[in-house]
């Protein structure tokens, strides 16, 4: 033979083995499944000696957990979609959520009336809290409130909101 003849000859060998070694690792996989003698970790051995083989007649395979959770089972399962519970009453709205509708002033200040995200309207006066801040200055015409944040890269650990009082009503 030339060398040429050498080179493909030894070329269709090396083909030829990686195609044999390839299909005997299936074969060895396929018949360790079948079997069970695959390499698991341990402790797992005992769970599959448990294992009942699946039958034919009996239409499938049966899913036997020995000791480990069903992946086809959703792990939301019996869990309640709520998240946290609110508190009742102004502690319980977000700054975000109350709409300013009125201002009055009296002999202690200003006093501002606000409608929550429940629909109920709540007088409040300076200092009064809500569920991410608190009210700390009331205007004429607006109220400014002051959201906490909860962000640990932020500068200031808060933030002042002001809600301008529309006259008429008109947004």
């Amino acid at each position: 033979m030339t060398q040429s003849g050498e080179g493909n000859m030894s070329r269709m060998l090396g083909r030829l083995a990686a195609v044999v070694c390839v299909g005997l690792c299936l074969a060895g996989v396929g018949l360790a499944e079948e079997t069970g003698t695959a390499a698991s970790p341990p402790g797992t051995e005992e769970a599959a000696r448990e294992r009942p083989p699946a039958s034919a007649s009996s239409g499938g395979y049966s899913y036997n957990p020995g000791g480990r959770r069903d992946p086809f089972v959703s792990l939301l399962l019996g869990r309640s979609p709520k998240g946290p519970v609110r508190r009742q009453g102004l502690l319980g709205q977000l700054i975000s959520e109350v709409d300013l509708v009125g201002i009055a002033k009296d002999a202690q200040g200003y006093m501002a009336m606000v409608r929550g995200s429940d629909q109920k309207t709540y007088f409040v006066r300076v200092g009064a809290e809500l569920a991410d801040g608190k009210i700390i200055d009331i205007q004429q015409n607006k109220v400014i409130f002051r959201e906490e944040i909860k962000d640990p890269f932020s500068l200031k650990p808060y933030r002042d909101i002001v809600k301008p009082l529309t006259p008429g009503g008109e947004e």
